[in-house]
């Protein structure tokens, strides 16, 4: 009887039965201000303190998953094309197997873009004596794409040339004339919030004998 008595009094510890499965610590949708989904979407998180950003991962339904199994203060941060990027900092809880899943909407404000579609690159064409070539041709190509069919750039004045229409990144561009050698070169072209900026080279051409 006072055996019984004992174990009755004995308080035995919970045994839980976790899961093995890794659950994301903070879900985010970015938006913008008339509450749709941001176009080309940059979401990254970090534990508070910390220095490095690390990238979140597409989760479908505009959603991204931000962290797995990470616990405590989490910055996350928002960015899109046109859009002022937003941080915000989430407090991530967790049980006796796993963190406690939050969900994060995150409004951008638009910076207000304009129509305007702006070029890639502006190509100047020149002798090597700094004469205007007037019977040039300008051709370029996208790294990523087949650089044996380059596209036509278009001429907006005799020796003058804009190749590309808000595409960023490397482009080739090469310039050409009778009677001339050729000129190529590789671009970074970048861009804002908005739009590319555009790049200004200068080919130069070489008479030939």
């Amino acid at each position: 009887m006072i055996a019984l008595l004992l174990t009755a009094c004995i308080e035995l510890p919970l045994v839980y039965s976790c899961t093995e499965e890794g659950r994301v610590s903070v879900t985010v949708r970015l938006l913008d201000e008339a509450g749709d989904p941001v176009l080309d979407p940059e979401v990254a998180f970090r534990p508070a303190g910390d220095d490095d950003w690390q990238p979140c991962m597409d989760w479908g339904d505009d959603s991204f998953a931000c962290g797995f199994e990470v616990a405590g203060e989490l910055e996350i941060r928002g960015d899109g094309w046109g859009f002022d990027a937003v941080t915000e900092t989430v407090t991530v809880d967790e049980d006796e197997c796993h963190v406690i899943t939050q969900e994060l909407d995150l409004t951008l404000p638009s910076v207000g873009c304009t129509a305007e579609v702006r070029p890639s690159l502006h190509v100047t064409v020149l002798d090597t004596d700094g004469s205007p070539v007037t019977d040039a041709a300008v051709v370029y190509a996208p790294l990523d794409l087949d650089l044996d069919a380059p596209l036509d750039c278009y001429a907006v004045g005799d020796h003058e040339f804009q190749c590309g229409e808000e595409e960023a990144g490397e482009i080739w561009v090469e310039a050409s004339a009778p009677n001339r050698g050729s000129w190529s070169d590789t671009v970074v072209v970048d861009f804002d919030e908005c739009h590319v900026i555009t790049e200004s080279v200068t080919a130069e051409l070489m008479l030939l004998d």
